[in-house]
């Protein structure tokens, strides 16, 4: 998002009048006000409180970025953040509050325009691709999954099979001799819209026109057999 120049120079003042001001602790009870300047020093980000509701206030930092700190970090409270010495004009407050509307709409035109090429590319593939079936879900894939090997390998015996009595959607695919799993695996892995991440014990999407079009599966396993 370009930024006029004189929006990026008050910018720049801001940041370097809040990096300046001395912190301060405010003692529990103390009230954050709108203007509060404040600092995140872990990660050095600084912003201006341009909101203070229900002991939650709204930070809108120096990229335009909108982010919720609860008062009583500021307030004598546990965590990273700390306010400053001095209190943003309101004339200030009003230019985070625009470059935070600003950054929500430009967010706003992105994601529209991705969703708009995903669907193109869709609409693509379905013509790329008629003798597949349309579809989003497990069935979809594992019927679609199960065509293009067989095309690609013909005469191999293979087994496309949905995982039953699981809580992780995905299918397993067996063959015995012929293809190499690498080859095997650079057809199915199209097919994966989400994997399970043991370490967040949560599922992640992956997800891609081709799912979204052929069908998707949460993670394919491989196992070739002689």
């Amino acid at each position: 998002m370009t930024k006029p120049a004189a929006q990026t120079a008050a910018i720049l003042d801001l940041t370097a009048r809040i990096r300046a001001a001395a912190p301060v602790r405010l003692g529990r009870g103390d009230t954050v006000v709108v203007g509060q300047r404040v600092c995140e020093d872990r990660e050095g980000r600084s912003g201006v409180v341009v909101a203070v509701e229900a002991g939650c206030c709204t930070v809108v930092l120096q990229d335009g970025a909108s982010v919720h700190v609860y008062a009583d970090m500021l307030a004598g409270g546990p965590g990273a953040w700390s306010a400053r010495e001095d209190v943003a004009h309101s004339d200030e407050v009003a230019l985070f509050v625009g470059m935070a509307a600003a950054r929500k709409s430009a967010e706003k035109r992105a994601r529209e325009a991705a969703a708009a090429a995903r669907v193109a590319e869709g609409e693509d593939l379905k013509l790329a691709h008629p003798d597949l079936e349309v579809g989003s879900y497990r069935d979809s894939a594992a019927k679609n999954m199960r065509k293009l090997l067989r095309a690609a390998f013909p005469g191999v015996k293979i087994s496309v099979t949905q995982a039953r009595g699981s809580m992780v959607p995905s299918i397993d695919v067996t063959w015995t001799g012929g293809p190499e799993r690498s080859e095997v695996a650079a057809i199915c892995r199209r097919f994966e819209s989400s994997y399970f991440d043991g370490m967040t014990d949560s599922t992640v999407s992956k997800s891609t026109a081709w799912t979204d079009t052929f069908g998707g599966c949460s993670g394919v396993f491989l196992r070739r057999e002689g």
